[in-house]
């Protein structure tokens, strides 16, 4: 824990601050320009690993299809249809988007993986980075999200 503390000690504040005196000389143009540099390597740097995010991805949907599951479960008296959740959810009965909804709350509520997932593409901002939005686009969320509307 310590080593880790002084490593991201010397990243964020000692790093920026022998930078900065390396570049004194230079025209403010220049200084902009290297500092643009710094901070997107800095950001890149940072990332989490793509593996990462896809067994996220894979947990968070495993859960939304079982609660999902479940649901069914309780509702018999609804003929529900089976369907099978790809990448054609614009076909799916009321009733059955209704619970995937629900699912997909209640996931999101309770589950490490869907709240972790929210938060890493949502909070945090990766949906803007291209392969993780790529990945992200193949979670259950990201799908229930674009096919629902919600009236405010």
């Amino acid at each position: 824990m310590e080593i880790q503390t002084n490593i991201l000690f010397l990243q964020d504040i000692l790093l920026p601050i022998v930078v900065a005196k390396q570049m004194v000389g230079l025209p403010k143009d220049l200084q902009n320009i290297v500092w643009e540099y710094l901070i997107s390597f800095h950001k890149i740097l940072r990332l989490p690993r793509l593996r990462a995010i896809k067994r996220l991805v894979a947990k968070s949907n495993q859960d939304i299809m079982d609660r999902f599951v479940f649901l069914q479960s309780l509702y018999p008296q609804h003929n529900i249809i089976s369907f099978n959740v790809g990448l054609h959810l614009q076909n799916v009965p009321t009733v059955n988007m209704n619970l995937l909804v629900e699912a997909v709350v209640g996931s999101l509520r309770y589950n490490i993986s869907s709240s972790g997932l929210r938060w890493v593409f949502l909070d945090q901002g990766l949906f803007t980075v291209g392969e993780y939005f790529q990945v992200f686009r193949t979670s259950l969320i990201f799908r229930v999200f674009t096919m629902t509307y919600f009236s405010l």
